[in-house]
């Protein structure tokens, strides 16, 4: 047992240095919301296009919502905890495979969380409740600016 808390130190410290930190301690969304309440209208230029993913409707709801072909924002609500684990890591963690050179993702207290960055932009994925959110953009300032107008991260 002992050989566990060097371990756990070792993954927290990873998650807090890969990349810079971001705040998504915020509360989840209601389900009242409507999409253009929350999701950006407009990023780097780019006015927003949204397409509701193909998802069992009695176990998700989701969109992926882009900007052009350098942004996006991925919003899935989950009927429950073992939909929302297999959600993430079927398909989220996935995302951190191609062209990032810097990942970390896991659950930590019982929240799921991904980032990596590298030649294809940077990404960040969490869960907040019910919901995961992931953002991505291929440069710096567009995922600044996404972190800017999206409610539910920001900067540190």
């Amino acid at each position: 047992m002992k050989f566990h808390v060097p371990l756990v130190c070792a993954v927290a410290f990873l998650l807090s240095s890969c990349g810079n930190s971001y705040n998504t301690a915020f509360p989840a969304p209601t389900g009242e919301e409507k999409y253009s309440d929350i999701i950006p209208a407009e990023i780097g230029g780019e006015k927003v296009r949204s397409a509701k993913l193909e998802l069992d409707p009695a176990t998700y709801n989701g969109a992926r919502f882009t900007y052009g072909e350098s942004a996006s924002i991925l919003m899935v609500q989950c009927s429950n905890q073992e939909t929302l684990d297999t959600y993430f890591k079927e398909t989220v963690v996935p995302l951190l495979e191609t062209g990032y050179s810097s990942k970390v993702s896991g659950k930590f207290n019982g929240v799921w969380s991904a980032r990596a960055s590298g030649s294809a932009g940077r990404i960040q994925a969490w869960q907040n409740g019910a919901y995961i959110f992931a953002v991505s953009a291929d440069s710096d300032e567009l995922f600044d600016e996404i972190v800017g107008k999206f409610p539910y991260i920001a900067k540190k």
